[in-house]
Order: C-alpha cells, then sequence, then structure tokens
C-alpha cells in the first residue's frame, strides 16, 4: 500500500505544468534611440548613425533605428522635404463636440503635468552626467551640416540623456517636496537593476510594498527610506509621512553601461592568448618532547598545472595534480575538457576525459570520481539535454604512500534526457549501470530514475522516483520562497534494500518528512527545522514502528541598537532506531558593544547551556551538563586585537553519580597589517587553561597549551600569489591520560597565472549578397537583383559587391563587425535591413549576411501643441502621444511618447493623410487641415508636423 500511495503522489507532481513566464523588455534600446536623436540635433550624423545602429542590435525588430539610418541618409542626399501647410481650422463636419465624446474610462493625465514630470525626472537624469566627457564630445562635433536642415533642431526638442558608466555612482536621493507632491499620484521612479535609491521624507510612518520580490527596501532613518532593484519588473510602494500618503510605480529596469564613442565599435576582436597556471602546498609537521628537539613526523607537497584557452571549437581546459611521497612524485590526477564546443552543426557540448566527477541525482547517481570520458549537449533547439559517461571507479586510500589511488574492477556507465532544460518545467530519466568483479556484492547493476521540477505559482515542486530493479525509492519537495521568509517540505520514502549505482543512499530505508523555516525579518530572526521518520534499515527490534524526532530552533533579536540576544534549541527523541537516544539542548547567548578609549570597541559575551543526554541501551552514555560562559573581545589598535574567554560547567554522569566541574580559560592576541600594497603580515599568541578534565563528559582535551603564530603574504597582482606560516605550540598534561610534547607546523605556498604568447583565432568566411528588396520584407526573392560597387567592411578588411551584389571575404578572427559603407549606396536608395551586424566565425563554415535596399520613400513627423502658434515644433511645445494617424483611409499609426509617427514603403504618387480628431485629448484641436494630400516622389522622406491649439484660442 504504501508503495501504490508514493507511485500515485510522484506521478501527480509529474502532470504540473506551467507556462513559462514573460520576461519583462529591456530599455536599453529606448535609451539608444535618444543618444542617436542628440548626435542627430547636433549634425553629428557618424555618431547618430552608431547609436541607431546598436539600438537595432539592442532590438532587432525595432522599425525606428532602421528609419532614422535611412533619414540621415537622405538629409545627406537632399531628399528629404519639409511640408508646412498654412494653419487652417478643421472643417465643421470633422470639428469635435465636446458633449458626444465619450471621456476615457482611464483619467488621462494632463498634458502639462506630464511635461512636468519628463522634465524633473530629466534634471535628475542631467545632475549625473558626466561633465568632462560631454564638453570633450562636444568640443569635437561638427555642427556645420546641422544648419543645412535647421527644421532638425526644431523637430527634437533638446533633452538631457545620461552618459555615465554605471548610471550613478553615488546613490541617487528623491525628496519628498512640494515639486514631487504635484507629480502625485503614482509618480514613476525608474531604478536599475542591482542599485538603490533613498527617499527623504518628514516622519515617514510606515510603508509597504504591493508586490514583492521586485524590489527590497531598508529603513535607515525614521525620514530615510532605501529602496534596492531586484529583479526586473514594476510594482506600486506606499508610503506615509506628515504629508499624507505617497504613491509611486516603481520599475526596476536593467543598468545602463556607458556606451563607448564611435571609433570603439567593435570591428574585429581576436581570441585571447591561452593561460597557464602553476600552484604548490607544501607542509611540514614537526613533534618532540622538547622544542630544540623535534623530528619531522611527516611532510606534504602538492603541485598542480592548468592550462585553458580558446580554440575554433570552444573552450579547452587540461589540468594534473602531482604528489611527492618519500621517495618518488606521482601524477595523481589529470583531466582534460572542452566546453561550449562547436564542431560544424553540432554545437555548445561540453566533453571532459580522464579523471572526472559525475553526478546524476540523488537516487540514481549521487555523484563519484572515476577515469573515463562524459559527453555533454543539447538537441532540438535546446528542448532536450541529454548527458552520457562511461569510466573506471577509483578510491582513495590516503597520501601517505605511493599508489595514492587504487586501479579496481569496477566499471560505471550512465545516460541522462532532460526536457525542457532551459524552462521552469522539466523532466529527467536517468539510467546508471554498473559492472565488474570489485563491485559491493550489495550493490544492483542498474537504477533508473525519473526526476520532474514544476512552479505552482510561486512554489518550486520537485519530485524523483527510482528503482533499482528489486526496490523503489522516493523524494518530494516543496520550496515557497519570497523576500525574506522561506518555506521547505520534503517527503522521503526509501526502501530498505534500495541502492543507488554506487554505494547506499541518505536516508535509506526510511519513511518521513522534513520542514525547514527560515524568516528574517527586521528585528526577529527564526530558523526551524523539523526531521520525522521511521526508520526500516537500522531500526530497533525491540520498537520496530516507532518514529524519530529531529528539531532544532533558533531564533535572534534585537535588544538595543549595540545588544543582541540569541537563543538556539535541539531536541532528539530516536526511539525507533537500533541504538535509541533523547537528547535536549538549550543555548543563550547575549552580546554587546561598547565605545571606550577613543573610540575602540568593545564586545562582550555571556552565555549559558542546558544538556541532557539518555542512551536506553548504553548508560555510560548518560549525563546532565549545566554551564556559563563568558567573554570579551577589545580592539587595542587598528590593528592588534585582545581577546579573553572563559567557560565553565557542572557535569553529572547518570550511571555513576559521579560530579565534576570541567572548566577552560583561553586568552590572546591577534595583530594582521599590511606592511605594503601587496605584503601583509599576521601574528598571534594564545594560552589555554583546562581544568578537572578527568570526566567522560567533560569534552576537553585534557591540555594546557601555549600557542604562537605568525604569517606572511605576498601578492603583487591578481596573477601571482605566495604565502609562508609557521605554527609552535608548547603542550603540557592536565591529566594522567595526556602527555606533554612540543610541535611545529610550517605551511607554504604559491598561486601564478601568465598569458601564454600563442592564440589560435577561427578562420571562416563571411559572404552575402546586396539586393534590391522590392517589397520589403528583408530576404532575397526571385526577381530581386543585386546591386554592385557597395563596399562592404568586413572587421579590417574592405570588400566591393560584383555586378551581381556578392560579396566574399575570409576572416581570421573571434568575432567582426560586419557593415555597409554608407557612402557607397547609390542614390535614392534606402536600407530595409540593418546597417551592421557582429558575427561570431565559426571554423571552416561560411556565414551568410545579406543587405536589403530599396527605393521606397516615407512620411514622418510630430502631432504638437504649437504653444507660440508658428507652426513649427519648439522645445517648449507639447507632444501628443497615443494619436491615430491614418494614410489613404488604410494604414493606421499611433504617435509614440514623443507625438512621433511614420509611414514607411510609401509607394510614389499622391497619399492621403488625415488625423483622427477623436484620439486627441479633449482640450486640443487640429490648427491644420485634418486631411492634407502630399504629393510623394521615388526615393523622397516627408516631413508631415500636425500642430494644435486649444479650444479657447
Amino acid at each position: 500500500m504504501l508503495k501504490r500511495t508514493s507511485i500515485i503522489v510522484f506521478f501527480l507532481i509529474f502532470l504540473f505544468s506551467l507556462p513559462a513566464s514573460v520576461s519583462p523588455r529591456s530599455l536599453s534600446c529606448e535609451y539608444l534611440m535618444e543618444l542617436g536623436k542628440e548626435e542627430l540635433r547636433n549634425g553629428c550624423y557618424e555618431e547618430a548613425i552608431h547609436y541607431f545602429t546598436l539600438a537595432r542590435l539592442a532590438c532587432p525588430c525595432a522599425e525606428k533605428p532602421l528609419f532614422y539610418i535611412n533619414l540621415i541618409k537622405r538629409l545627406r542626399e537632399g531628399r528629404l522635404r519639409e511640408v508646412t501647410p498654412p494653419p487652417e481650422a478643421p472643417p465643421p463636419e470633422e470639428r469635435i463636440i465636446p458633449q458626444k465624446v465619450f471621456p476615457p474610462k482611464k483619467k488621462a493625465v494632463p498634458p502639462e503635468k506630464k511635461s512636468s514630470l519628463l522634465a524633473r525626472r530629466r534634471r535628475i537624469i542631467a545632475r549625473t552626467l558626466d561633465k568632462f566627457e560631454r564638453k570633450r564630445r562636444r568640443v569635437k562635433r561638427k555642427k556645420k551640416e546641422a544648419f543645412q536642415f535647421p527644421f532638425i533642431s526644431k523637430l527634437f526638442p533638446p533633452k538631457k540623456v545620461e552618459r555615465v558608466a554605471e548610471i550613478v555612482k553615488k546613490e541617487r536621493v528623491i525628496y519628498l517636496d512640494e515639486q514631487m507632491w504635484s507629480l502625485q499620484p503614482k509618480t514613476v521612479i525608474e531604478i536599475p537593476k542591482d542599485s538603490s535609491v533613498v527617499i527623504v521624507g518628514r516622519n515617514i510612518e510606515k510603508y509597504f510594498i504591493v508586490s514583492e520580490g521586485f524590489v527590497a527596501t531598508e529603513r535607515i532613518g525614521k525620514d530615510k527610506i532605501r529602496i534596492t532593484g531586484k529583479r526586473i519588473g514594476a510594482t506600486f510602494f506606499h508610503l506615509w509621512d506628515n504629508r499624507g500618503r505617497w504613491t509611486f510605480y516603481l520599475k526596476v529596469v536593467f543598468p545602463i553601461k556607458f556606451l563607448p564613442p564611435v571609433e570603439e565599435e567593435l570591428v574585429e576582436e581576436e581570441a585571447p592568448f591561452f593561460r597557464f597556471g602553476y600552484s604548490a602546498d607544501g607542509s611540514s609537521y614537526y613533534s618532540g618532547k622538547r622544542l630544540g628537539s623535534v623530528k619531522r613526523d611527516s611532510l606534504s607537497f602538492t603541485q598542480r598545472t592548468e592550462i585553458y584557452g580558446e580554440i575554433p571549437y570552444g573552450k579547452i581546459d587540461a589540468s594534473a595534480n602531482f604528489t611527492k611521497f618519500k621517495e618518488t612524485t606521482e601524477v595523481t590526477s589529470y583531466t582534460v575538457g572542452l566546453t561550449k564546443g562547436r564542431i560544424g552543426n553540432f554545437k555548445d557540448f561540453n566533453i571532459r576525459g580522464f579523471d572526472i566527477y559525475k553526478r546524476f541525482s540523488s537516487l540514481s547517481l549521487p555523484g563519484g570520481g572515476v577515469r573515463g570520458f562524459t559527453l555533454e549537449a543539447r538537441a532540438f533547439r535546446d528542448k532536450l539535454a541529454y548527458e552520457f559517461f562511461w569510466g573506471r571507479e577509483r578510491v582513495a586510500y590516503g597520501y601517505l604512500t605511493p599508489g595514492v589511488l587504487e586501479k579496481r574492477e569496477a566499471f560505471v556507465e550512465g545516460l541522462k534526457f532532460t526536457l525542457f532544460p532551459e524552462e521552469r518545467n522539466n523532466y529527467s530519466i536517468n539510467f546508471a549501470k554498473g559492472y565488474g568483479r570489485a563491485r559491493p556484492s550489495y550493490l544492483k547493476e542498474r537504477v533508473f530514475s525519473l526526476q520532474t521540477q514544476n512552479f505552482l505559482g510561486d512554489i518550486k515542486l520537485t519530485s524523483e522516483i527510482a528503482s533499482d530493479e528489486y526496490n523503489l525509492a522516493v523524494l518530494f519537495n516543496s520550496e515557497l520562497r519570497r523576500k525574506d521568509f522561506s518555506l521547505k517540505i520534503g517527503f522521503r520514502d526509501i526502501e530498505k534494500d534500495f541502492t543507488t549505482i554506487t554505494g547506499r543512499p541518505a536516508g535509506q530505508g526510511e519513511i518521513g518528512g522534513k520542514i525547514n523555516l527560515r524568516w528574517r525579518m527586521s528585528k526577529f530572526n527564526i530558523n526551524s527545522l523539523l526531521d520525522v521518520y521511521r526508520d526500516r534499515y537500522l531500526y530497533n527490534p525491540a520498537e520496530p514502528g516507532k518514529f524519530n524526532f529531529d528539531w532544532n530552533f533558533s531564533f535572534s533579536f534585537p535588544l538595543d541598537s549595540y545588544s543582541r540576544w540569541q537563543t538556539n534549541i535541539s531536541y532528539v527523541n530516536n526511539p525507533g532506531l537500533i541504538s535509541p537516544r533523547r537528547y535536549f539542548k538549550i543555548n543563550n547567548n547575549y552580546t554587546r558593544r561598547f565605545k571606550v578609549f577613543n573610540d575602540r570597541n568593545l564586545y562582550i559575551s555571556l552565555g549559558n547551556e542546558f544538556r541532557r543526554s539518555r542512551y536506553p541501551l548504553s548508560p555510560t552514555s548518560d549525563f546532565d551538563l549545566c554551564g556559563i560562559r563568558g567573554g570579551f573581545n577589545l580592539n587595542l589598535t587598528k590593528n592588534l586585537n585582545y581577546y579573553l574567554r572563559y567557560r565553565y560547567s557542572w557535569v553529572e554522569d547518570i550511571l555513576s553519580g559521579g560530579k565534576s566541574s570541567p572548566r577552560v580559560m583561553t586568552t590572546g592576541i591577534s595583530y594582521r597589517k599590511s606592511l605594503t600594497s601587496f605584503l601583509s603580515a599576521n601574528l598571534s599568541f594564545s594560552y589555554r587553561d583546562e581544568e578537572d578534565t578527568q570526566g567522560i563528559h567533560s569534552f576537553l582535551a585534557g591540555e594546557d597549551s601555549l600557542d604562537a603564530s605568525i604569517g606572511l603574504n605576498y601578492r603583487p597582482s591578481s596573477d601571482f600569489e605566495c604565502f609562508l606560516d609557521a605554527r609552535v605550540r608548547n603542550i603540557w598534561a592536565e591529566n594522567s591520560q595526556r602527555s606533554a610534547s612540543n610541535a611545529l607546523d610550517i605551511r607554504w605556498g604559491v598561486r601564478s597565472w601568465w598569458d601564454l604568447p600563442f592564440r589560435w583565432s577561427p578562420q571562416g568566411e563571411i559572404r552575402g549578397v546586396v539586393f534590391k528588396d522590392l517589397n520589403g520584407n528583408k530576404k532575397r526573392e526571385e526577381g530581386e537583383e543585386g546591386i554592385g560597387g557597395i563596399r562592404i567592411k568586413v572587421g579590417k578588411a574592405q570588400v566591393v559587391t560584383d555586378k551581381k551584389g556578392n560579396y566574399s571575404v575570409k576572416v581570421k578572427a573571434k568575432e567582426v563587425t560586419v557593415a555597409v559603407d554608407l557612402e557607397s549606396i547609390p542614390q535614392g536608395f534606402i536600407f530595409t535591413t540593418p546597417l551592421s551586424q557582429r558575427v561570431k566565425i565559426i571554423q571552416h563554415k561560411a556565414q551568410i549576411v545579406n543587405f536589403g535596399l530599396s527605393t521606397h520613400s516615407g512620411i514622418w513627423g510630430v502631432i504638437f501643441y504649437d504653444k507660440n502658434g508658428n507652426g513649427k515644433p519648439d522645445p517648449g511645445d507639447v507632444f501628443i502621444s497615443k494619436a491615430r494617424v491614418i494614410l489613404d483611409g488604410k494604414e493606421i499609426v499611433f504617435t509614440d511618447f514623443e507625438g512621433e509617427y511614420f509611414f514607411r514603403d510609401i509607394s510614389p504618387g499622391k497619399h492621403k493623410i488625415r488625423i483622427d480628431v477623436n484620439s486627441l485629448p479633449l482640450e486640443y484641436i487640429p490648427a491644420v487641415k485634418v486631411i492634407e494630400e502630399l504629393e510623394v516622389g521615388e526615393g523622397t522622406t516627408y516631413v508631415y508636423n500636425i500642430s494644435l491649439k486649444k479650444r479657447e484660442e
């Protein structure tokens, strides 16, 4: 019955499956577009093309970056025409009748308020600008081209954009002042992931986050709250202070990194140099009755060499370990591997040979070392992952004699399949086989298991069911994680004769479950673990059906800003084990920090403990213990510490009735100092005094000792480090069971890495065609001819397309940029594909990069409230978003957040542009004709701006 229940539970869990979560959209493309527009306003067309190209790479499906690249091309060719119709009121039939217009369901934010919000956000960003970098770039710019098209600077009002390396070096501070209050409710605050903002108010009473997990909050004073971005996403944040309730819409976005100038753009990247590493560790132990006559008892010396680097077929690494014995030095282990491999169409695989460590799962192959090989790869577009290994088992016996690892006639092999390895819900099948005469007789030849991982909301469910052909085992675990809270519940049912392919599993023969709770609040920390189970393998014959209990509980909380209390409780009651036991332990500890001697720190701790242990089948192990302890740590100087600890216990031996009072005192000093920027030293002395250690339950060594140690560490760079440590101990006996001695321990070691003078870049081919993209679908189709004479830049090389538009270049590099020389494009043509692409070179394989060109025309402009009535967009005007523009009564587009709209791939001829007046905010009406007819020529982009005015005007 128990076996059937376990199988049913497992398969119910197997059926759980949730749809994949949608990852939030990165804002980096919008940021790059802003940079490009700023360069366009200043007439720096090369820089503008650079940023628009990066925006296209960041978001390949975005149309705007390519549109602006083509716009710049037509600016230079003089094929951009501005259409500025005279102001005209809308015809009566097109006028908006206010009483017939239904208000929007959601309350619209007034444009003035939205403009004020944008202005404040821009001011906040502007304060973080690198002024020196902006000044250097401003001096370098060439502005004469901007005056050829003066309407460009009017069309794009100047905006402040961020140009810092890591967003903000210091924390951003937001003050809850009058200006911020005017922007309520639902003021937007953007926080880069892993960065923080500090909100400063007056008497912040309380606050809370609507959706946990995206941000972390921390109170740093009665008036300050720190908010840190943890996960990309958005949530609402409410806060109450003297003014009232504040509501913020928090958006956690991707960190914006510093963008390199045009001249630093990737053109050609070679593979990095190979690196070689060497490390060594040695130690010697000496002992004797007198310090002057100590003799060496042991000597160990191990060395390790490593080499790694990139080759055309992936990343390769190799290493070997050497151990010195009394007379010989042996190679104790060696391995070589290829990760992220690629050979032809077979790519993203990992292979490793010789000494490997392999693990499948807890119930099939829990982990072990073999000498053999393993292969890990993906298939079916990463929907399936598979692993295979084979090898001879290796068993370590020690490091004091040669033959550290014995060759055994024991072999293992296995195969693992994982379905949907990259998704939250995945499933694995494990198979492992063992054979050979040296394998233990209790092990089975084959083990099968099935694993699942599923998410039920925020709850993670994992399970495994396994069979060794004769017995079953089941594991099930669930986990709920919150910001400061986690709860784990597990169940296990492992039959007593079940084994993995390499040994007995943890919890063999047990059926039961665990509950683990962790809760970290602002003041209290709670941690609890309860394990309840019945053992069917090593059970108590007198109580075979009894359940066993193991419980650990701890909590801590601050008494004030300088002191803390902590309590730990352990309870064990195992009547069902072959060696039954009842055990109880409680520890209490109090710590406090003081400022003494010119602001030096003094840490004091006091505590007590109680332990009771009972073994029904072994009365000699029964005891009761009560104890107290205390101590302090004082910072005498910046680098010098002095400490003293004392512990006193009362122990009663239950069987004999004997009582004892074991006690111990430890005191010492420690000194650490950086002598130079690359040399540091440490020095310590300690004295330990034990008393009344004769009892078997004293838990003391029965020794007094004087200990001194010294160490030096030399690290001139991150690639080199060496150290030397020495420790001397003078030990004298506290009781008759011990003897006096002296000991000397010396350790030394070195870690080093070097760049080797060679590297291996892949050699491949870049080829493609530049063609007329007649239908604008970005793919070359039948009837679309190639275009000759176009210059293509492939890394540092250049090539010109032939009469049919074809080109081909052989390249030896890790990655190159393939781009079209804009100056070689015939007049009138625009791009339908990206202007440049980054391509990874694959050994002996051709990468295809095509470029499409078209002569299609376009219409582009903005819809704006014309404050000064001059009919042209100026920096002070209000730009209208979500307004609907209709072309020829068929094609419909909406203006974006900056009021822009555009139509691409317009055929030559007459076209009608119509603005949907019902899509405008209620306070605005068109200041121009609602319907405008344009004569569009081939290969020309028209700029048609639509101005608005207020009703009372």
